[in-house]
Protein backbone atom coordinates (compact mmCIF):
# COMPACT_ATOMS: atom_id res chain seq x y z
CA UNK A 1 0.00 0.00 0.00
CA UNK A 2 2.83 2.40 0.76
CA UNK A 3 4.44 1.62 -2.60
CA UNK A 4 1.17 2.24 -4.45
CA UNK A 5 0.71 5.51 -2.58
CA UNK A 6 4.24 6.54 -3.53
CA UNK A 7 3.62 5.72 -7.19
CA UNK A 8 0.35 7.68 -7.20
CA UNK A 9 2.17 10.78 -6.00
CA UNK A 10 4.59 10.61 -8.96
CA UNK A 11 2.22 9.78 -11.84
CA UNK A 12 4.11 11.90 -14.36
CA UNK A 13 7.32 9.93 -13.78
CA UNK A 14 5.42 6.62 -13.75
CA UNK A 15 3.81 7.35 -17.14
CA UNK A 16 7.26 7.65 -18.71
CA UNK A 17 8.44 4.26 -17.41
CA UNK A 18 6.78 1.07 -18.76
CA UNK A 19 7.99 -1.05 -15.82
CA UNK A 20 6.58 1.44 -13.31
CA UNK A 21 3.24 1.56 -15.16
CA UNK A 22 3.04 -2.23 -15.14
CA UNK A 23 3.87 -2.38 -11.41
CA UNK A 24 1.23 0.25 -10.60
CA UNK A 25 -1.43 -1.69 -12.54
CA UNK A 26 -0.56 -4.87 -10.65
CA UNK A 27 -0.76 -3.09 -7.31
CA UNK A 28 -4.13 -1.58 -8.22
CA UNK A 29 -5.51 -5.01 -9.12
CA UNK A 30 -4.15 -6.43 -5.87
CA UNK A 31 -5.76 -3.61 -3.88
CA UNK A 32 -9.14 -4.14 -5.61
CA UNK A 33 -9.04 -7.88 -4.90
CA UNK A 34 -8.19 -7.31 -1.25
CA UNK A 35 -11.05 -4.79 -0.86
CA UNK A 36 -13.52 -7.26 -2.40
CA UNK A 37 -12.24 -10.25 -0.45
CA UNK A 38 -11.08 -12.06 -3.60
CA UNK A 39 -8.16 -14.52 -3.39
CA UNK A 40 -4.79 -13.14 -4.45
CA UNK A 41 -2.70 -14.93 -7.05
CA UNK A 42 -0.47 -17.54 -5.39
CA UNK A 43 2.21 -18.81 -7.75
CA UNK A 44 3.20 -21.61 -5.34
CA UNK A 45 -0.33 -23.01 -5.31
CA UNK A 46 -0.71 -22.62 -9.07
CA UNK A 47 2.55 -24.39 -9.89
CA UNK A 48 1.89 -27.12 -7.34
CA UNK A 49 -1.60 -27.74 -8.71
CA UNK A 50 -0.15 -27.99 -12.22
CA UNK A 51 2.50 -30.48 -11.05
CA UNK A 52 -0.14 -32.54 -9.26
CA UNK A 53 -2.40 -32.55 -12.34
CA UNK A 54 0.46 -33.49 -14.65
CA UNK A 55 2.05 -36.21 -12.51
CA UNK A 56 -0.98 -37.52 -10.65
CA UNK A 57 1.17 -38.07 -7.53
CA UNK A 58 -1.64 -37.75 -5.03
CA UNK A 59 -0.35 -40.19 -2.41
CA UNK A 60 3.21 -38.96 -2.04
CA UNK A 61 4.53 -38.12 1.40
CA UNK A 62 5.77 -34.73 2.56
CA UNK A 63 9.31 -36.04 2.99
CA UNK A 64 9.65 -36.38 -0.80
CA UNK A 65 8.93 -32.69 -1.35
CA UNK A 66 10.58 -29.42 -0.38
CA UNK A 67 8.56 -26.57 1.08
CA UNK A 68 6.36 -24.97 -0.14
CA UNK A 69 5.42 -28.00 -2.29
CA UNK A 70 4.66 -30.56 0.42
CA UNK A 71 1.31 -32.25 -0.31
CA UNK A 72 -0.14 -31.33 3.09
CA UNK A 73 0.41 -27.63 2.38
CA UNK A 74 -0.69 -27.91 -1.26
CA UNK A 75 -3.88 -29.63 -0.21
CA UNK A 76 -4.81 -26.65 1.92
CA UNK A 77 -3.88 -24.14 -0.80
CA UNK A 78 -5.65 -25.95 -3.63
CA UNK A 79 -8.78 -26.57 -1.59
CA UNK A 80 -8.73 -22.90 -0.54
CA UNK A 81 -8.82 -21.79 -4.17
CA UNK A 82 -11.80 -24.04 -4.83
CA UNK A 83 -13.69 -22.59 -1.86
CA UNK A 84 -14.09 -26.01 -0.21
CA UNK A 85 -11.87 -26.10 2.84
CA UNK A 86 -11.96 -25.79 6.59
CA UNK A 87 -10.27 -22.73 8.04
CA UNK A 88 -8.27 -24.67 10.63
CA UNK A 89 -6.74 -26.92 7.96
CA UNK A 90 -4.45 -24.09 6.92
CA UNK A 91 -2.68 -24.33 10.29
CA UNK A 92 -2.14 -28.09 10.12
CA UNK A 93 1.44 -29.23 9.60
CA UNK A 94 3.52 -32.32 10.20
CA UNK A 95 6.43 -32.38 12.64
CA UNK A 96 9.13 -32.63 9.99
CA UNK A 97 7.57 -29.78 8.03
CA UNK A 98 7.88 -27.53 11.05
CA UNK A 99 11.49 -28.60 11.48
CA UNK A 100 12.15 -27.77 7.83
CA UNK A 101 11.00 -24.21 8.41
CA UNK A 102 13.90 -23.66 10.79
CA UNK A 103 11.98 -23.22 13.99
CA UNK A 104 13.81 -23.74 17.24
CA UNK A 105 12.41 -26.40 19.59
CA UNK A 106 10.78 -25.33 22.83
CA UNK A 107 13.34 -25.99 25.53
CA UNK A 108 12.89 -26.44 29.26
CA UNK A 109 14.32 -22.95 29.76
CA UNK A 110 11.60 -21.54 27.45
CA UNK A 111 8.92 -23.22 29.53
CA UNK A 112 10.49 -21.98 32.75
CA UNK A 113 11.28 -18.32 32.02
CA UNK A 114 9.84 -17.72 28.55
CA UNK A 115 11.54 -16.58 25.37
CA UNK A 116 14.86 -14.78 25.40
CA UNK A 117 13.80 -11.43 23.95
CA UNK A 118 14.86 -7.86 24.38
CA UNK A 119 12.57 -4.88 25.03
CA UNK A 120 9.69 -4.98 22.58
CA UNK A 121 9.74 -2.41 19.79
CA UNK A 122 7.04 -1.17 17.44
CA UNK A 123 6.60 -3.22 14.28
CA UNK A 124 4.93 -2.62 10.91
CA UNK A 125 2.20 -5.06 9.93
CA UNK A 126 2.89 -6.69 6.55
CA UNK A 127 -0.87 -7.06 6.05
CA UNK A 128 -2.16 -3.53 6.69
CA UNK A 129 1.11 -1.53 6.84
CA UNK A 130 0.01 -0.18 10.24
CA UNK A 131 2.56 0.66 12.92
CA UNK A 132 1.82 -1.69 15.82
CA UNK A 133 2.82 -0.51 19.28
CA UNK A 134 4.86 -2.81 21.53
CA UNK A 135 1.92 -3.45 23.87
CA UNK A 136 -1.82 -3.56 23.45
CA UNK A 137 -2.28 -3.36 27.23
CA UNK A 138 -0.21 -3.71 30.40
CA UNK A 139 -2.45 -5.04 33.17
CA UNK A 140 -1.32 -4.31 36.72
CA UNK A 141 -4.65 -5.09 38.37
CA UNK A 142 -5.58 -8.71 37.54
CA UNK A 143 -4.54 -11.35 40.06
CA UNK A 144 -4.96 -14.87 38.58
CA UNK A 145 -4.53 -17.85 40.91
CA UNK A 146 -1.09 -18.60 39.47
CA UNK A 147 0.09 -15.07 40.22
CA UNK A 148 -1.28 -15.28 43.75
CA UNK A 149 0.61 -18.53 44.27
CA UNK A 150 3.84 -16.97 42.99
CA UNK A 151 3.37 -14.08 45.42
CA UNK A 152 2.89 -16.50 48.32
CA UNK A 153 6.02 -18.42 47.37
CA UNK A 154 7.96 -15.17 47.17
CA UNK A 155 6.74 -14.04 50.61
CA UNK A 156 7.25 -17.38 52.41
CA UNK A 157 11.01 -16.98 53.14
CA UNK A 158 10.24 -13.57 54.72
CA UNK A 159 7.28 -14.71 56.84
CA UNK A 160 9.12 -13.89 60.09
CA UNK A 161 10.37 -10.52 58.93
CA UNK A 162 7.78 -7.82 59.70
CA UNK A 163 9.82 -5.17 57.89
CA UNK A 164 9.82 -7.01 54.56
CA UNK A 165 7.73 -5.38 51.86
CA UNK A 166 6.77 -7.40 48.79
CA UNK A 167 7.90 -5.85 45.51
CA UNK A 168 5.16 -4.94 43.06
CA UNK A 169 4.32 -7.81 40.71
CA UNK A 170 5.16 -7.63 37.03
CA UNK A 171 2.25 -6.68 34.77
CA UNK A 172 0.37 -9.06 32.51
CA UNK A 173 1.23 -7.84 29.01
CA UNK A 174 -0.97 -8.08 25.93
CA UNK A 175 1.01 -7.71 22.70
CA UNK A 176 0.96 -8.65 19.03
CA UNK A 177 2.44 -11.96 17.92
CA UNK A 178 6.13 -11.99 17.06
CA UNK A 179 8.41 -14.69 15.63
CA UNK A 180 9.88 -15.57 19.04
CA UNK A 181 6.38 -16.41 20.33
CA UNK A 182 5.59 -19.01 17.65
CA UNK A 183 7.44 -22.05 19.13
CA UNK A 184 5.73 -21.64 22.51
CA UNK A 185 2.32 -20.91 20.93
CA UNK A 186 2.64 -24.01 18.75
CA UNK A 187 3.60 -26.14 21.75
CA UNK A 188 0.57 -24.92 23.71
CA UNK A 189 -1.74 -25.54 20.75
CA UNK A 190 -0.46 -29.10 20.38
CA UNK A 191 -0.86 -29.68 24.11
CA UNK A 192 -4.41 -28.35 24.50
CA UNK A 193 -5.88 -28.84 20.98
CA UNK A 194 -4.37 -31.47 18.68
CA UNK A 195 -0.96 -32.40 17.18
CA UNK A 196 0.57 -30.79 14.12
CA UNK A 197 -0.63 -27.20 14.58
CA UNK A 198 1.66 -24.50 13.16
CA UNK A 199 0.62 -20.85 13.54
CA UNK A 200 3.54 -19.32 11.64
CA UNK A 201 1.06 -17.97 9.09
CA UNK A 202 -0.29 -15.56 11.72
CA UNK A 203 2.94 -13.55 11.41
CA UNK A 204 1.57 -12.33 8.07
CA UNK A 205 -1.24 -10.46 9.87
CA UNK A 206 -0.02 -9.69 13.41
CA UNK A 207 -2.57 -6.92 13.97
CA UNK A 208 -5.24 -9.66 14.19
CA UNK A 209 -3.51 -11.43 17.08
CA UNK A 210 -3.09 -11.15 20.83
CA UNK A 211 -0.35 -12.88 22.84
CA UNK A 212 -0.52 -12.58 26.62
CA UNK A 213 2.74 -12.64 28.58
CA UNK A 214 3.67 -12.67 32.24
CA UNK A 215 7.21 -11.36 32.16
CA UNK A 216 8.41 -13.46 29.20
CA UNK A 217 6.17 -16.51 29.63
CA UNK A 218 3.28 -16.98 27.18
CA UNK A 219 0.12 -17.60 29.22
CA UNK A 220 -2.52 -17.08 26.53
CA UNK A 221 -3.21 -16.06 22.95
CA UNK A 222 -5.97 -15.40 20.44
CA UNK A 223 -5.79 -15.36 16.64
CA UNK A 224 -8.21 -14.19 13.97
CA UNK A 225 -8.03 -15.01 10.24
CA UNK A 226 -9.02 -11.81 8.40
CA UNK A 227 -9.27 -13.06 4.80
CA UNK A 228 -11.84 -15.86 4.89
CA UNK A 229 -14.52 -14.19 2.76
CA UNK A 230 -15.60 -10.67 1.94
CA UNK A 231 -16.70 -8.97 5.17
CA UNK A 232 -16.07 -12.18 7.09
CA UNK A 233 -13.32 -13.23 9.50
CA UNK A 234 -12.73 -16.32 11.62
CA UNK A 235 -11.42 -16.71 15.16
CA UNK A 236 -9.12 -19.70 14.77
CA UNK A 237 -7.61 -20.25 18.24
CA UNK A 238 -8.24 -18.81 21.70
CA UNK A 239 -6.44 -20.19 24.75
CA UNK A 240 -5.62 -19.14 28.29
CA UNK A 241 -3.43 -21.53 30.26
CA UNK A 242 -5.57 -23.26 32.94
CA UNK A 243 -3.41 -21.89 35.74
CA UNK A 244 -4.09 -18.30 34.60
CA UNK A 245 -7.84 -18.49 33.97
CA UNK A 246 -10.79 -16.80 35.72
CA UNK A 247 -9.09 -13.41 35.73
CA UNK A 248 -10.64 -11.78 32.64
CA UNK A 249 -7.73 -12.51 30.28
CA UNK A 250 -9.82 -14.36 27.70
CA UNK A 251 -12.58 -11.76 27.93
CA UNK A 252 -10.16 -8.93 27.16
CA UNK A 253 -8.64 -10.81 24.22
CA UNK A 254 -12.04 -11.34 22.64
Amino acid sequence: RQLLKHLNTHLSAVDNNPQARRLRRKLLVRQMKRERGLPLFDIDATVAASIHEATGMANTTDSMWHEPFSPSRLLGLVSRSSGDFRILDRFQSTSHTVKAQGQQPRTFLNRLVGTDEQTLQSIISPYTARVLKPYIRRDNESRPLKLQLLREIQAYPHRNDPTWIAPPPAPIDYCYVRPQHIPTVNALCRQFFWPGIDLSECLQYPDFSVVVLYKKVVIGFSFLVPDVKINEAYVSFVLVHPEWRRAGIGTFMM
